[in-house]
């Protein structure tokens, strides 16, 4: 068992960055904000990371901007490993339970505004897990595992 300052450097050595990109200001409602942009007569302003707001691009426009640099949303890919899942809709059948995890995690990514969602089903083996996660790793910016009830998970 490793701790969590230990988890926390190994996820951000081996984390990409989330790609940089202008959009015009009159688009970016809700869009997270890239770099610093401060008024030079004032130390007032907006830093990276906030979220632009209605009242934020309208204070932008009056400092005369007309684009902003913002990150691009992430791709996240849900990884669901398996064997006891019944998907919604389909009869019940003893033994399996219905297929939840990714839909509830679907609407809370939705719920943030993070559209840009990847499925992939993994067999519950290790060699299911990696073809998967091989797979989604190349695809997403960020990974989410669920699984069902069984004993290896």
């Amino acid at each position: 068992m490793i701790s969590i300052k230990e988890a926390k450097l190994i996820i951000l050595e081996h984390s990409r960055k989330v790609p940089v990109h202008p959009i015009p200001l009159a688009m970016a409602l809700g869009a997270t904000l890239a770099t610093d942009l401060y008024q030079h007569h004032t130390s007032s302003g907006y830093t990276r990371g906030c979220e632009l707001t209605d009242d934020a691009i309208g204070y932008l426009r009056g400092m005369g901007h007309t684009e902003v640099q913002v990150f691009r949303q992430p791709r996240v890919g849900i990884i669901v490993a398996a064997q006891d899942l019944r998907q919604p809709g389909r009869a019940e059948i003893f033994g399996k339970v219905s297929a939840s995890n990714s839909h509830a995690l679907t609407a809370a990514l939705k719920q943030h505004d993070i559209n840009r969602i990847n499925f992939y089903n993994a067999q519950d083996t290790l060699e299911g897990m990696t073809s998967a996660l091989t797979e989604a790793l190349l695809a997403n910016d960020v990974l989410i595992l669920t699984c069902g009830m069984s004993v290896g998970c």
